[in-house]
This record gives structure tokens, sequence and C-alpha cells, in this order.
């Protein structure tokens, strides 16, 4: 049992250093190799999906493109800056303040879905009330180790399937 609490307290670990990154310091591309390469390229094609009627993005091969977008290290597009900072914004608006506000951030917990070397963990308002077989209003993470290393991989208890349109999985 030791080894499944551990791997969620590192996954725990990884999510709280990467909306860390993301939301306090703005800093995708810090963030970036500590995302998911299937995470990555689905949000690099859906921001290319978005942009497809530019000139300058149309003018662009869209699979070369997102994988330029999609690299773990100093992703090699010129359209970089304008993605990350178009991507920091987006989930500024889409996700609870609870999350993208540090000053009232905080892990609950973690669980481990039916998925090989795949963790969940839950981020919640910091002063949430935690009590035993009540819910609370949480933002899940899917957290996936993959080259030895755990990586955030899917927001919302989903793994993306990246491809012309991006999609996900069930819910894990």
């Amino acid at each position: 049992m030791q080894g499944l609490t551990d791997s969620v307290a590192d996954a725990a670990l990884v999510v709280a250093r990467w909306l860390a990154v993301v939301f306090d310091d703005a800093d995708l591309t810090s963030a970036w190799p500590l995302t998911d390469e299937p995470l990555r390229l689905a949000l690099a094609q859906s921001w290319v999906m978005l942009e497809g009627d530019r000139v300058d993005v149309a003018a662009c091969n869209r699979d070369v493109l997102a994988g330029a977008l999609a690299e773990a290290d100093h992703p090699a597009s010129p359209f970089w800056p304008e993605f990350s900072d178009w991507r920091i914004i987006r989930s500024r608006e889409v996700l609870p303040d609870f999350v993208t506000d540090a000053g009232i951030r905080g892990t609950v917990s973690g669980e481990h879905p039916e998925a090989p070397d795949v963790e969940a963990v839950w981020i919640a308002h910091v002063d949430t009330p935690v009590f035993e077989c009540e819910p609370i209003v949480v933002q899940q993470f899917l957290v996936r180790r993959t080259g030895g290393a755990w990586r955030v991989a899917g927001i919302g208890g989903v793994l993306p399937m990246p491809g012309w349109p991006p999609t996900e999985s069930p819910r894990l």
C-alpha cells in the first residue's frame, strides 16, 4: 500500500508544480515538460483549428505546426508566444478560481483510476471542509507516469486523444 500512497503523493507534487508554473508564474514554457505528450499535442491541435482561418496559420502544415507547438523543450514555433499566452488566458477562463489562484488552492487527495500508470489528483478550495461520505467541489487532474516521471496528462478526469479534432477518453 505504501507504493500506491507514494505514487499519489508524487503525482500531487507534479500537479502542484504545474499549477504554480502555469498560473502563478504565467509560464507555460516551463510547465510544458511537466505535461504529457498527448495533452500537449491535443492542446496545440485545438489552437491550430481555432486559428485556422488566419492567413499565417493556414499557410502552415497543421500537423507540423501542432507538432512544433507540442515539443516539450523549447517549442520550435514562432507562434509559441501567442499560443502560450492564449492557453493560459483560456485556462483561467474555464477552470475554477481555486485552481488558478494560489491563495485558495488546496490539494484534497488522489485516487488510483482503472488505467495503467495514471493517478488522479483533486484540487479544491483550501477552506473546503472535508467530511467522510460528503461530496465536495473539486477539479480533477490526471497524471501519468511516463519515461520515469509523472506528467500532467488530463484535466477533468479525461485523457486527451490527439487528432483533427482532438477528442477525449471516457471519464476515468
